[in-house]
């Protein structure tokens, strides 16, 4: 009896202690997502006033090194905050995508860039490996740099001085696949944490050593994204991590576009419509008074829809206000 009653007191003390630092937990990830909220605003701002000196290229030698560091420090700042907020949102509902047509491989080399000086101040060998030049296919761009972003810093975080990663991108256009590899020479991971590596960090926090939310925000943004991650030992030391993204639009829901496929393939329709709506907007203008510019519009509705009317009445009943 003894026995029995020590291990369900063992195990009601357990559940108190997850249940207190999961309360404690949450009542951090609040506060981190106030102060996150709080960062956002001056660091837009930062990052606008630094765009506009980057353009003026009128500044003084000695200053530019300084600017590109304030550069990237404003830009690194900014990922990290919209990292912590995307993980809030994701404890809160699912994230949605948001695809757009764009060239993968020229994107992932934008991101290669903005490692390539940590690279050289730890003397490491970092080598960007795409298959093709370019490869145009649709993609959340804002969930794929946190991911590839994501997996960058932990290599270069557990990789010495001297190393070598590899970041390379394959596309196979048999299967409809696209495949990212970030490849390291660094410490690798333990075989008993292999298993909770993208789970949740919560469940790996009462060993005292948790892995963060970095890898478990890259599996839940991989799945989203409709692929899968995962990580292979490397021989001689090292890790491998291998992100696989479809490139067939198929397996996405019209919900996932950031622009509608009939938007897509009526683009010279639109562009026809806009060209019109000018038209409609020049005559308004050179008419006289509120009402005449109405039915000046209304005069060119066999020429126009009605839902590239609205907006031209609405900004000409605000202009006559």
């Amino acid at each position: 009896m003894y026995v029995a009653w020590r291990v369900v007191r063992r195990m009601d003390d357990l559940r108190n202690k997850v249940k207190v630092e999961k309360e404690l937990t949450e009542y951090k990830l609040r506060f981190f997502t106030h102060i996150s909220h709080e960062f956002r605003t001056p660091l837009t701002l930062i990052q606008v006033a630094l765009d506009k000196m980057n353009q003026v290229k009128v500044i003084p030698k000695e200053m530019v090194s300084s600017v590109r560091m304030m550069d990237k420090s404003a830009r690194r700042m900014s990922r990290l905050v919209n990292q912590l907020l995307e993980f809030r949102k994701m404890q809160e509902k699912k994230p949605v995508l948001s695809l757009e047509e764009a060239d993968v491989i020229a994107f992932l080399h934008e991101i290669y860039l903005n490692f390539k000086e940590v690279a050289e101040s730890k003397r490491m060998d970092f080598r960007f490996l795409p298959s093709v030049p370019s490869y145009k296919m649709f993609l959340d761009k804002e969930k794929l740099d946190k991911i590839v972003y994501n997996l960058l810093s932990n290599a270069f975080k557990y990789t010495p001085s001297g190393g070598k990663v590899d970041f390379s991108v394959q596309v196979d256009e048999t299967i409809h696949q696209l495949v990212i590899r970030v490849v390291d020479t660094g410490v690798g991971i333990p075989k008993e944490k292999r298993e909770q590596l993208f789970k949740h960090y919560l469940q790996n926090s009462l060993s005292g050593d948790s892995m963060g939310i970095g890898l478990y925000l890259v599996h839940e943004l991989v799945q989203v994204h409709k692929g899968t991650v995962v990580y292979e030992e490397c021989r001689g030391g090292g890790s491998a991590f291998i992100v696989t993204l479809p490139a067939d639009v198929s397996v996405y829901d019209k919900k996932d576009f950031l622009i509608p496929e009939s938007a897509l393939l009526h683009e010279e329709e639109l562009r026809h419509r806009l060209s019109l709506r000018n038209i409609v907007v020049m005559k308004a203008c050179a008419s006289i008074g509120m009402n005449t510019a109405i039915r000046t519009i209304r005069k060119e509705k066999d020429r126009c829809t009605r839902d590239s009317l609205l907006p031209t009445i609405i900004i000409i009943r605000i202009c006559w206000l």
